[in-house]
């Protein structure tokens, strides 16, 4: 899994290439890295060719921004689209993909749809929105920034398992709970606040879901306090070819709480979706 020099672009990606079919692109959140999706991108290369990048700034790739975290800039949404363009590009991948994206990683999914429509073969969006943020949802962004300029990434490991793990995970799943917090960690300061910043300023998509006309998936956990299942089973209204799985006992995080339910729903998903299908 090396770094991967993109065309046209600053910054190199770590990735997890690994298997061979039709390709899937797998966006992570905030602020994840490429393991929240390690089970379930195991449980697909075994049939696809399975692309899981860590974004700027989160993982082992560096950051876009190298100034002091206080003065990092917003990293945009479009400009993560153009950034997963320009990887498809340098890992060979000229066909339609199915792109994935995970709660931050479902916006820039959106904006590669609305951007790269004419790569784009099958659509998942797992626990996130189409929506712009609310005032009160970006006041929330800001104070989660100024938090991190005055004491740093730490409390991440703290916070994050209770806000996006279910009960169920927390009780259970220590592995989640694990998994989690070593994301948290690896995460720059940099990425995470210039991640924040970008999410606060994303564009609303919500008039672009009707115009996407590939097969769509909408995966929800039932316990997530972030995205409910009726907001899920709402945005999967949306798509003129959307579907809707909830995975039992999960919270923001299904991929990583229960890879194996996660796997199962997306493995049915494409299965019934043909490779080969031409993108509207």
């Amino acid at each position: 899994m090396p770094l991967i020099e993109l065309p046209n672009r600053p910054t190199p990606l770590f990735v997890r290439d690994a298997g061979h079919g039709p390709p899937v692109l797998l966006i992570h959140g905030w602020p994840h890295d490429r393991r929240v999706w390690d089970g379930l991108a195991d449980a697909l290369s075994d049939s696809h060719r399975v692309i899981v990048p860590d974004l700027p700034g989160f993982g082992y790739s560096p950051p876009a921004f190298e100034g002091e975290p206080a003065e990092a800039p917003p990293l945009s949404m479009d400009d993560l689209a153009e950034t997963l363009a320009a990887l498809l590009d340098a890992v060979g991948v000229t066909e339609p993909v199915a792109v994935g994206g995970l709660s931050m990683g479902g916006y820039a999914a959106l904006a590669f749809a609305e951007r790269f429509g004419e790569r784009l073969s099958a659509l998942m969006l797992f626990d996130t929105k189409a929506a712009a943020d609310s005032d009160a949802a970006r006041g929330k962004r800001g104070e989660i920034v100024d938090r991190l300029i005055s004491e740093g990434t730490g409390f991440l490991a703290d916070d994050c398992p209770g806000q996006q793990l279910s009960p169920h995970s927390l009780a259970e799943r220590p592995e989640a709970i694990e998994r989690l917090q070593e994301m948290t960690q690896s995460a720059t300061a940099v990425g995470v606040i210039g991640a924040q910043r970008g999410m606060a300023a994303r564009a609303d998509r919500t008039g672009l879901c009707g115009r996407v006309d590939v097969p769509t998936l909408v995966v929800g956990g039932s316990d997530d306090t972030f995205t409910s299942p009726a907001d899920l089973r709402a945005l999967a209204d949306l798509f003129p070819r959307g579907r809707y799985a909830e995975i039992p006992a999960c919270g923001h995080l299904p991929p990583l709480e229960d890879p194996e339910a996660a796997a199962e729903a997306v493995l049915a998903f494409l299965d019934a979706t043909p490779p080969d299908q031409e993108p509207a």
